[in-house]
């Protein structure tokens, strides 16, 4: 009984030891683990100020920060960085890649109660099939997007779910679907008196009823379109396009110019190619319509010229996209790297204990014959069981953590039931255990008891 209760005490004493340090670990882990966090966050930051200048950069640092995310278990941070490389690929044109994040980046969210992070990672969807030309499946997402914010009130999501639905019906030449949801953003953007959304919600609507021919009407909209803007450059070459357009429309070729040379000249200055070539074959249109052959052969010069830029930007972008894949396959190697480094040592660790506990029990035998206190062998004895079992725990520890995710209540549970089965075992185990390295003692015990008889009996005198 003596014997069970100091089992008992040993094994529950290397159990809480071992707790102790696995709780201390932890401790260290989360330190370390809110300092990399707190990094992550620095990292999204600084690749959100760089995503529409240096998309490039932007994919560096989301990159890096996707890594430390995944290796700190910070799943908010693996998706903000998600959503960055989303952002920086679908800027580069980079359509396809850029779906592709923001899929892994909705399958984290579709796993938290984060409404609007959900309707965003649905509205990049949509708004990147959008730009793909695959308006089905743009409109599938939009419309997922739009009854989640809807649900939840998410007003600054929901004005920019219509317009983003205004523009889908309007490349599908759906005019009347195109300005009801046009409309419907208007009137979000007057409910909150927001006049960023109303200059947005404007330039919609004239798009589409200088498509359905009311010419006039356009005119008006983007007109007060023009009077509610601020910096939002590409909506204001687009609406200097659109006046330019209904201006013309109306046989007033002064004013088209006007506007026209207005967005040419601005976007050139902004290094925006792609609307300084809208506006250059506007005017070469123009100038060719009005006879003007020396002002049309000069913008179509700068068309060709444009286009021909155009085209060396995408080679640009299309360098920029390999050169960014390249580098996270490096940081993809080195991650893979320190992971089986850290996987190699601490297998090692373990291979070394799992040969130093059988070593450790041959010493114990080998101790067992030679002249030594008993209470010594069944000392090493127990020690040698409990350094087994315990490596048994050891093993197991990783497996129940897993199955558990870390939550004490049902890891405590696992382990006592293990317990309840171990700890029996290993009590008959020590009995036989000691008792085979007791029994090796009794023969040095019995011989030195003989020897001393002997000389005993031979100082008896013989009696006649």
């Amino acid at each position: 009984m003596k014997s069970f209760l100091f089992t008992l005490l040993c094994f529950s004493f290397l159990v809480i030891a071992h707790s102790q340090i696995v709780h201390e670990n932890k401790i260290d882990n989360f330190k370390k683990n809110e300092a990399d966090t707190n990094r992550v966050k620095y990292l999204c930051k600084l690749a959100n100020d760089y995503k529409f200048t240096k998309p490039d950069t932007c994919l560096l640092l989301a990159n890096q920060s996707l890594l430390l995310s995944k290796q700190c278990k910070f799943e908010a941070g693996e998706s903000d960085a998600l959503k960055l490389l989303g952002n920086a690929n679908f800027v580069m044109g980079n359509y396809p890649l850029a779906l592709e994040y923001y899929f892994q980046r909705l399958k984290i969210e579709e796993k938290k109660h984060n409404p609007l992070n959900y309707a965003v990672s649905l509205d990049n969807i949509g708004t990147t099939y959008l730009y793909f030309a695959d308006y089905k499946n743009a409109l599938a997402y939009l419309y997922k997007a739009d009854s989640v914010a809807n649900f939840y009130n998410l007003t600054e999501r929901q004005f920019s779910l219509k317009i983003n639905l205004g523009e889908t019906y309007y490349r599908l030449q759906q005019y009347d679907s195109a300005h009801a949801y046009f409309y419907k953003a208007m009137v979000i953007a007057n409910q909150h008196n927001n006049t960023s959304f109303k200059s947005e919600a404007m330039v919609g609507i004239a798009n589409v009823l200088a498509k359905q021919g009311n010419i006039k009407l356009a005119k008006e909209n983007y007109s007060l379109a023009l009077s509610y803007m601020s910096n939002n450059d590409d909506l204001l070459y687009e609406t200097n396009i659109g006046l330019a357009t209904t201006f013309e429309k109306l046989n007033k070729n002064d004013s088209a110019h006007f506007y026209a040379l207005h967005t040419y000249l601005a976007a050139q200055k902004n290094h925006f190619i792609s609307k300084q070539l809208d506006a250059a074959i506007f005017l070469s249109n123009l100038f060719i319509k009005i006879k003007n052959t020396d002002s049309a052969f000069f913008y179509l010069q700068q068309t060709v010229l444009l286009k021909d830029k155009m085209k060396g930007e995408e080679k640009i972008r299309e360098t920029q996209i390999m050169s960014s894949k390249e580098q996270l396959r490096q940081i993809q190697l080195q991650e893979k790297k320190e992971k089986d480094e850290a996987v190699r040592k601490q297998q090692l660790q373990l291979i070394l204990i799992g040969i130093f506990i059988p070593f450790f029990l041959l010493i114990t035998l080998f101790i067992s014959r030679r002249k030594v206190h008993v209470h010594l062998i069944k000392f090493l004895g127990v020690i040698s069981l409990l350094l087994f079992f315990e490596y048994i725990t050891l093993l197991f520890h990783p497996f129940v953590e897993k199955i558990t995710h870390h939550t004490p209540i049902y890891e405590i549970l696992i382990f006592v039931t293990v317990a309840s089965f171990l700890i029996p075992v290993h009590h008959k185990l020590e009995h036989w255990l000691i008792e085979k390295l007791i029994i090796k003692q009794q023969p040095l015990f019995n011989k030195k008891y003989k020897i001393k008889t002997k000389k005993m009996v031979s100082k008896i005198p013989k009696i006649d």
